[in-house]
């Protein structure tokens, strides 16, 4: 009986955490095409596009941001890379940050730089950061199996150019 209640408070326990780790952003979720935003054009030839939401709405809490981009590979979202000014919004998405995900498992301050980062369960990793002397930082989301799939892409590609050596 002790091991059928052990169990199930894992088991509580693990969907608790699953639930209050991010599968997406702002209604776009990780691994699947982005709905409903705006392809940019790059001149990126290795799979991956840029979007942006018309009226995106560029605060989170108190803190103002500059812009937001959704990141996507061979379709999939990916990444999302959110641009703010100002140490005081470092510090109100920092703030909102740890209140939804936990303390972060990398934190620094250091007179030039400021960072945290939080890695999740379900393969999210985010990072934030601050430089102080350009006054300007940002918030990273990473799914972390597409970017891998990305990165291995990348080393193939690297190797079949090494051919031409």
């Amino acid at each position: 009986m002790k091991l059928l209640t052990a169990f199930f408070a894992l088991a509580f326990a693990a969907n608790l955490t699953a639930e209050e780790e991010p599968t997406g952003f702002r209604g776009q979720k990780f691994g699947e095409r982005p709905v409903g935003l705006i392809e940019i054009p790059t001149t990126n030839k290795d799979g991956t596009s840029v979007f942006i939401r018309k009226d995106e709405k560029l605060n989170i809490g108190p803190a103002k941001l500059k812009s937001i981009s959704y990141l996507a590979y061979k379709g999939n979202l990916y990444g999302i890379l959110i641009e703010f000014e100002g140490s005081t919004n470092y510090e109100h998405i920092t703030t909102t940050l740890t209140a939804a995900y936990g303390n972060p498992v990398h934190h620094t301050d250091e007179t030039y730089e400021k960072s945290a980062g939080w890695r999740m369960q379900n393969g999210v990793h985010i990072y934030i950061s601050m430089n102080t002397i350009s006054d300007s930082g940002k918030a990273i989301y990473v799914f972390q199996p597409i970017k891998a799939q990305q990165e291995q892409d990348e080393k193939e590609r690297a190797r079949k150019a090494s051919d031409d050596l």
